[in-house]
């Protein structure tokens, strides 16, 4: 399960479970250790509880660019 592979459920543009399909039925949620709610994983601006925080929001305007290079975005991102 990889967000970054476009031909996986999780990382397809088509899947119901992807963040990256506008439409998605059932995006992943983004949750802490403690099983804390921080909202929807996905790129849909319209769904409710989205995930807003930073680092969803970079990931939400590049992800295309991302998939392309993740080790680089990855260095770009945390280092």
């Amino acid at each position: 399960m990889s967000l970054w592979n476009e031909y996986g459920n999780y990382g397809s543009n088509y899947s119901s479970t992807s963040p990256w399909n506008n439409y998605a039925s059932y995006p992943p949620i983004v949750v802490d250790k403690e099983g804390n709610f921080y909202g929807y994983f996905t790129i849909n601006g319209y769904k409710g509880n989205r995930a807003n925080f930073r680092l969803a929001l970079i990931l939400y305007g590049n992800y295309e660019r991302i998939r392309q290079d993740v080790s680089g975005w990855y260095e770009k991102i945390f280092e």
